[in-house]
């Protein structure tokens, strides 16, 4: 008899803690995925660890803890070749729903998130068919397990949903059809098809602090929350004065994240109405506990959006629209400033200042900052000696600062001011203390590999090596313009 192979002697333990592993990766894609771009889903399932052999199988069956994340994505019905609005029900569509319900069952007694994928489907589905409505029934079913929830959610569906308790829910995302622009493209040529079934009742959900909705939450005028325990709101293709809205419906949120709506750049008449409205309300008063803005919009309305926002703001994180800013010259960050007492993180992506002197000029005030991320530069110009010293060679300028990313386009400094900007930040072989913090992230990085820095030499690349022995994770050198914050340099300077 042949010796048994080595993974043939695996405990079950051992093939638990591996299945759990593909299956948390495979729910990772799920969250990472653009819903817009509609992404094909390649990842592993409990069901398809089971179909592999027995053993396998006898391992899932007997966890319940494989099958507590759901996530699904469902075909579409077919659409009927006379009538453009006629839909039926295939084959395909019932044979994920009664994967649904025998997933809920291996679940068990245990707690559940449930992914529910339809927005592909959403133009090419009957929500009120048969087969359809028993996706919400078997949600409504396990209402009791459901800790986080995320599904199209038809207003067909509203009635099955509506006065239902889910007593430990914590996360709900809902994206409503209704919602989606008549043309069904989020092009500027369609208007939002308001949502007029209702009501949507889920006030009884006492644990519900985290929402996702898209679209204006006046609009959703038939959806009722908890409003007033939400502590953190995600709203995506909104207008501006969704802000607002929401700052009057739930006064008690920490976190708030806006991401503009593509079709709002084209109507200008809107927009100028929108910002003389922002402009009379003026910044909100009182003591507030927001802590954390996100906004993806362009810069007029950032701005307009900082100036009535509450100054209790710690966190900022801005991606502006650079469609209508061709001149990009940091106007809005004037708006940041009045936070210079609670802000202690500030990150502005895919959008390069071509202003120094305001980017200084505000630098200069931000002396709680902490963290910053932030681009800058022209095609003369990145960040030089001059910038660097004004900034980071002065110990009263930026004093909080321990982490730092700087994308610029061409890195001009030399290697004097960069080690009077390391000695200045706790790293000089001299015995005194700087005034400042030490600083332990910093990346200077540029994205033409024209205009280096001068070269380095083995006693330079010794020096900075020595820093980062000390804890300094260091950063210098080549990126390409559309990689992240926090991208490895190729080449690297050191």
């Amino acid at each position: 008899m042949s010796n048994p192979r080595a993974i043939d002697k695996l405990a079950d333990e051992l093939w638990l803690a591996i299945f759990k592993i593909s299956i948390e990766e495979g729910r990772l894609r799920w969250d990472n995925a653009i819903p817009i771009h509609y992404p094909t889903f390649f990842g592993t399932t409990p069901f398809t660890l089971d179909g592999v052999c027995k053993g396998w199988r006898c391992i899932c069956l007997a966890n319940t803890s494989l099958w507590d994340t759901i996530y699904m994505r469902f075909p579409p019905y077919e659409r009927d070749e006379d009538d453009d609005y006629l839909f039926t029900v295939t084959s395909n569509f019932i044979a994920c729903v009664d994967a649904l319900q025998l997933w809920l069952e291996r679940a068990g007694e245990r707690d559940l998130s449930i992914f529910l994928d339809l927005q592909e489907q959403c133009v090419s589905l009957d929500f009120a068919d048969a087969a359809a409505m028993r996706i919400p029934r078997l949600v409504v079913e396990h209402a009791g397990q459901v800790r986080r929830l995320e599904t199209v959610l038809s207003a067909e569906w509203y009635h099955v949903f509506s006065g239902v308790e889910f007593p430990i829910l914590e996360k709900l995302n809902l994206w409503t059809p209704e919602m989606y622009p008549s043309n069904g493209e989020f092009d500027g040529g369609g208007e939002l098809e308001k949502v007029t079934t209702g009501p949507l009742d889920l006030r009884s959900c006492p644990r519900l602090a985290s929402v996702e909705m898209h679209g204006s939450y006046r609009d959703h005028n038939c959806v009722v929350l908890p409003w007033i325990q939400i502590r953190d709101v995600k709203a995506t293709w909104v207008q501006p004065l969704v802000y607002p809205e929401i700052l009057d419906l739930m006064p008690n949120i920490r976190r708030c994240n806006l991401f503009g709506d593509p079709m709002y750049i084209d109507l200008e008449g809107s927009r100028l109405e929108d910002a003389e409205r922002f402009e009379q309300m003026g910044r909100r008063r009182g003591e507030w506990g927001l802590e954390e803005l996100e906004v993806s919009m362009d810069c007029v309305f950032i701005k307009l959006i900082l100036d009535h926002s509450p100054l209790s703001l710690k966190r900022i994180n801005l991606r502006p629209n650079t469609s209508l800013d061709p001149i990009r010259d940091a106007t809005f960050l004037r708006s940041i400033t009045p936070f210079s007492a609670t802000l202690n993180s500030l990150s502005i992506d895919g959008y390069f200042f071509n202003d120094f002197e305001t980017v200084i000029g505000a630098l200069i005030q931000l002396k709680s900052l902490v963290s910053l991320q932030a681009r800058i530069g022209t095609e003369e110009r990145g960040v030089d000696d001059n910038f660097l010293d004004q900034t980071l060679c002065k110990s009263e300028v930026l004093p909080s600062l321990k982490t730092l990313a700087i994308r610029t386009t061409k890195l001009q400094f030399t290697w004097d001011t960069l080690q009077l900007v390391l000695g200045n930040r706790g790293y000089s072989k001299d015995s005194e203390r700087t005034q400042c913090e030490v600083i332990q992230d910093l990346e200077l990085t540029g994205t033409e590999s024209e205009g280096w820095m001068e070269p380095t030499t083995p006693e330079r690349v010794a020096l900075l090596r020595s820093y980062v022995a000390d804890g300094l994770r260091l950063s210098i050198g080549y990126v390409h313009r559309s990689q992240a914050y926090g991208s490895p340099p190729s080449p690297s300077w050191f």
